[in-house]
Parts: structure tokens; sequence; C-alpha cells
């Protein structure tokens, strides 16, 4: 039986060379602690010399390897697509029942916790208010180069 890589990509190759990241998609590696499992070839081996600082690797048997990928097969759920002339919307208004759950959800959460508490929320909000309009009329407008010289001018 012929041995098989199991490669895991453990670096980022973010400020890398551009060849650094090619051979990692190569590999078929995605994100940090993505596995995949390739040929013990002298091509794939090359490729792991290229990019050791960013992937671990060890040797397996091609029974490891097989189990392997139908653990990950079986990990896969595939979701369900209708069918037919009305599938489009029968999705949308799936969603947007699954949506509207959701908003129901979060408006009721907040509205008991907030009812004891609301009164002093609105007076401290009030008073970041007022002190926002009284800091803006305090503060004279700056005049920019082209008024100044108009003024000066004027003046003059």
């Amino acid at each position: 039986m012929s041995t098989m890589l199991r490669i895991t990509q453990v670096g980022s190759p973010i400020g890398r060379t551009d060849d650094q990241r090619a051979t990692v998609r190569s590999l078929g590696l995605r994100r940090i602690r993505h596995t995949v499992v390739q040929p013990d070839r002298p091509e794939i081996r090359g490729m792991l010399r290229k990019v050791a600082h960013l992937v671990t690797f060890e040797e397996i048997s091609a029974a490891e390897a097989e189990a392997f990928r139908a653990e990950r097969e079986a990990a896969r759920q595939p979701r369900p697509v209708p069918e037919g002339p009305r599938a489009k919307p029968v999705a949308r208004q799936a969603w947007r029942a699954k949506r509207a759950e959701q908003v129901a959800k979060a408006a009721d959460a907040p509205a008991a916790s907030a009812d004891a508490e609301d009164a002093p929320v609105t007076k401290a909000a009030a008073k970041k208010t007022a002190a926002k309009k009284t800091a803006a009329k305090k503060a004279p407008a700056k005049k920019t180069a082209a008024k100044k010289t108009a003024a000066k001018k004027s003046e003059g």
C-alpha cells in the first residue's frame, strides 16, 4: 500500500511571498488548522519543504487516509434545497419566518430588563445631548484663509 501525508496548516501566509501563498493553496489548505490528505509524492514533498514554516505533516497509511476522508464526508451535512417552480419563494418565506422569530426574541429579552432602568437611561441621554448642544454653541467657528484675507481687505 502507498503512504499518504496528512498536512495541517499552522501558520498564516499573510505577509509571505506570492509563491508561498500559491503553494499553500496548491496543497489544498484554506485556513489555519485545516487538514488535508495528499499522496506521498516528490512534488508534494517539495511543496512541503518550501512552506515548512507554515505547515506540519505526518505520514499515514492508505487505510488511515481513507478513514480520515470518510470521517470528513460524514461530518458534512448537505443543506436541503427546495425544488420546483416555487423553490425561491418557499425558501424566502422560510427565511422571513426564521428572522421574525429572532427579532421577536430580541425584542422580548431587553424589554423585560429595561423597564426598571428606563427612566435613568433617558435622563442620562438627555444630559449628554444638552451638553453637546451647549459645547457646539460655545466653540467659535474657525475662519478659513480665504475668509481671513477677505476680512482684512474689507477692514483696510
